[in-house]
């Protein structure tokens, strides 16, 4: 949301706060992966409903993401990573 907003301010020439400045300068935490998450203290993947629905999930959200950037790239002619369209042509899960 900070970042969002200081993209508004500088777009509508507003100051931005400090604060605000200085929280959207701030790394992303990053996510947990599903492939953490749905796994046994053991080790192995759960196999339960919920947790091939969230996986599948996941896998869908990741595919069609790379779906997007794929062709973003192609409209604005910048180069994609191989391993980005491997994804990209996968088939979603059901």
């Amino acid at each position: 949301m900070a970042q969002l907003r200081v993209a508004l301010d500088d777009a509508l020439g507003r100051p931005t706060p400090p604060a605000v400045v200085q929280l959207a300068q701030l790394p992303m935490p990053a996510l947990p992966s599903p492939f953490d998450t749905l796994r046994t203290p053991d080790g192995k993947l759960l196999k339960d409903p919920a947790s091939r629905r969230e996986m599948a999930l996941y896998l869908r959200r990741g595919i069609r993401a790379a779906q997007l950037r794929v062709a973003l790239d192609e409209a604005r002619g910048r180069p994609t990573p191989e391993a980005v369209k491997r994804l990209a042509q996968m088939k979603p899960p059901p």
